[in-house]
């Protein structure tokens, strides 16, 4: 796939184009995560988080899987002062570097930092939270998604990123592996999901955006 995942390459300029302008200390991430292949999420589903957050009038964030803090800059800007968002990774350079994002970009928002494995972490935590995003290891996404309605409020929302898997959800396409298992688990059961209104967005990897109805 090109830089646009399943959108084709000049789609995918047309839709950067429409992207707010981010600040420097943003786009230096998004350089090096495009220089060392570090999985970030993207500018443009980053701003489908802020719209996802806006659109639900979040207060509360529960990040499952946050990296260097990059989609928490993206909530913080659907977030006011006296919104929280919680950050899990397991990772104490992702910490450090998500540490100084916060600090210079999006401050007014109190973040709470919990390293080590994600799922593991976020359990003990008292919800209800507005919106659960969910981007830890891929054959751990049924489990999260458990997690997640677990914690979200109803009418809030379930974001998890790569459901399209490079397109190994596909007959045919199914490379065995755990993580492709995972997710073709989290499809099926957002699928059957009697309590969950799910779309899928064709951006960048796939993205779902799931309201909880009940």
């Amino acid at each position: 796939m090109g830089a646009g995942g399943v959108l084709d390459d000049p789609l995918h300029e047309l839709l950067m184009q429409q992207l707010p302008d981010r600040p420097a200390s943003v786009r230096a991430i998004e350089a090096e995560a495009e220089r060392t292949r570090f999985p970030i999420v993207g500018p443009l589903v980053g701003r489908l988080l802020e719209t996802t957050a806006r659109a639900v009038s979040a207060k509360r964030v529960l990040e499952l899987g946050s990296g260097f803090g990059y989609s928490a800059y993206w909530f913080s800007r659907a977030l006011g002062p006296g919104c929280s968002l919680v950050w899990t990774d397991a990772s104490e350079d992702n910490e450090r570097r998500a540490r100084e994002l916060w600090q210079t970009e999006f401050a007014h928002v109190e973040v709470t930092f919990l390293r080590g494995d994600a799922l593991g972490s976020a359990t003990p935590l008292e919800g209800p939270f507005d919106v659960v995003f969910c981007d830890v290891d891929k054959h751990e996404y049924p489990a999260a998604l458990e997690l997640a309605r677990a914690k979200v409020r109803v009418g809030g929302a379930i974001v998890f990123d790569n459901v399209l898997w490079s397109r190994r959800v596909l007959p045919g396409h199914d490379d065995g592996s755990a993580a492709t298992a995972g997710v073709r688990g989290l499809l099926s059961a957002l699928r059957d999901a009697t309590d969950l209104s799910t779309t899928i967005v064709p951006l960048r990897d796939g993205v779902s955006v799931s309201i909880k109805t009940r």
